[in-house]
């Protein structure tokens, strides 16, 4: 509980905000040099003029470079 209010009470990144206007648990299929890409972003939207993407994590910092190379992956299948 301690955790979800915490989360709620963020402005950056408007956490409510891109909940209410984006997309929760998007699968998608993305072909990306003759690869494809099966995935599934945790919430994404485009908010005031901006693309948010939003991956849940541990928050463990071994998992950082893993972390920003999946974003890089969502963020090229919803670009494309």
């Amino acid at each position: 509980l301690k955790a979800l209010n915490y989360i709620l009470t963020l402005s950056q990144p408007p956490v409510v905000d891109l909940i209410k206007n984006g997309r929760v648990e998007w699968a998608f299929r993305w072909k990306q040099n003759d690869q494809m890409i099966d995935g599934q972003v945790d919430l994404w939207a485009i908010y005031q003029n901006t693309l948010w993407i939003v991956d849940y994590k541990s928050g463990e910092k071994i998992l950082l470079d893993k972390s920003f190379a999946q974003l890089a992956v969502y963020a090229g299948a919803l670009l494309d």
